[in-house]
C-alpha cells in the first residue's frame, strides 16, 4: 500500500520516525559471530556478555515502546537476556541474531502488558540526535512526543509492528521473523496502523 509522500503531516510523522530510528547493523562477520554463539553455548561468560551486549540497546529501546515505562522497559530487557541464554541452544541462525532477540523480547512484553496495563508512552521520551540547534531540537522533540503518544494509542499489535519495522529498522521479513506471522500479516498490520497513526497526526491532545 503506498501513502501520498507529499502530503505535509504524513511527512512530519516520516520524519519523526527517522529521528526515533536507531535501527540495528547487519550482522557483519558472520564465521566470528557463530564462533561467538558456539562459546556462549559452551558456557563461556566473556562470548554471553558480548551477546548480552549486542542485544541490549535495540531491546531496551523496544521494550520502552512497549511497555511505556523505563523501570517496566528495563525489567522487561533483563528478562529477555536471561530467556536468550536459556534459549541460546535453540537458536539455528534462520534469522538474524538480534531479530532473534527482539522476538523474545516481544513476548516479555506481551506478559507484561496482560499483567498491567501501559496505555500512554511517556511524551517526554526522545532518542533525538544531541547536535540540532536549539529551535530545531524543540521542533523535533515536539514531534516525536506526538508519534509516541500516537503509538501509545495504537492496539498493541500494530504498536510491535510499528516498533519493529520503523523504529528498529528491520525490512519486512524480519518484522515478520520477530513476531511470527506472515510477511502478508505484517504489512496489513503496518498499512492499518499508518492509517491510523496518519489520520491523527496533529491531533494528539485529546
Amino acid at each position: 500500500m503506498q501513502f501520498n509522500a507529499a502530503s505535509q503531516p504524513w511527512d512530519e510523522v516520516m520524519q519523526a520516525m527517522s529521528l526515533l530510528h536507531q535501527g540495528t547493523e547487519a550482522e557483519k562477520h558472520a564465521n566470528h559471530h557463530e564462533a561467538r554463539l558456539a562459546r556462549a553455548v559452551s558456557g563461556c561468560n566473556h562470548a554471553r556478555a558480548a551477546l548480552l551486549r549486542e542485544i541490549e540497546d535495540p531491546c531496551f529501546r523496544f521494550c520502552l515502546a512497549q511497555l511505556a515505562c523505563q523501570d517496566a522497559a528495563r525489567d522487561a530487557t533483563q528478562e529477555t537476556a536471561l530467556r536468550v541464554l536459556r534459549s541460546l541452544r535453540r537458536y539455528r541462525g534462520d534469522a538474524a541474531f538480534t531479530t532473534w532477540a527482539l522476538s523474545i523480547a516481544l513476548n516479555v512484553c506481551r506478559e507484561h502488558r496482560r499483567r498491567r496495563r501501559w496505555l500512554a508512552l511517556p511524551v517526554n521520551w526522545t532518542t533525538a540526535d544531541p547536535s540540532p540547534s536549539p529551535s530545531e531540537q524543540a521542533g523535533n522533540t515536539e514531534r516525536q512526543s506526538q508519534l509516541m503518544v500516537l503509538l501509545g494509542k495504537l492496539p498493541p499489535r500494530q504498536r510491535e509492528a510499528v516498533t519493529l519495522r520503523y523504529l528498529q529498522g528491520l525490512d519486512t521479513r524480519q518484522t515478520a521473523q520477530a513476531m511470527r506471522c506472515a510477511e502478508g500479516t505484517v504489512k496489513a498490520t503496518l498499512a492499518k496502523a499508518l492509517t491510523a497513526m496518519r489520520q491523527h497526526w496533529g491531533d494528539t491532545d485529546d
